[in-house]
């Protein structure tokens, strides 16, 4: 009895990491196929005082995380807090290079869903300015 638990342990045990060999394997490939290889990608623009990337997405313009996070900014943007985006150095050629850096990521990455919200919120910001 405790020998048959034993081997049907032992087999369950590999085909539930055979089986997540298997998944790891299929979903790493699809994201290659969804980055057109012939738009090339654009050097990532200027922040202000050289801030990480991170820091001036979420600090500084606030597109949170995701397409989720980039879409409920852009829908609440006001002018209030593109002035706040301006005290920390940001400037406009600074908003229209990330919107067209953005821009180029929607159609070249499409694996990347919240580059057209960035877009959109980019383009929103240049138009508040």
């Amino acid at each position: 009895m405790i020998d048959s638990l034993l081997r049907c342990a032992v087999i369950f045990s590999l085909a539930s990491s055979s089986y997540a060999e298997v998944y790891l394997t299929e979903t790493a490939h699809p994201v290659h196929i969804l980055i057109n290889p012939k738009i090339a990608p654009l050097p990532l623009p200027a922040t202000p005082h050289d801030m990480p990337v991170a820091e001036f997405g979420l600090q500084v313009i606030g597109w949170g995380v995701g397409a989720e996070g980039a879409q409920h900014r852009w829908q609440n943007l006001n002018s209030e807090d593109v002035e706040k985006i301006k005290q920390y150095g940001t400037t406009l050629d600074m908003v229209r290079a990330w919107q067209t850096y953005y821009e180029n990521e929607t159609i070249r990455n499409l694996s990347n869903p919240a580059a057209k919200y960035r877009a959109r919120l980019m383009k929103k910001i240049a138009e508040l300015w």
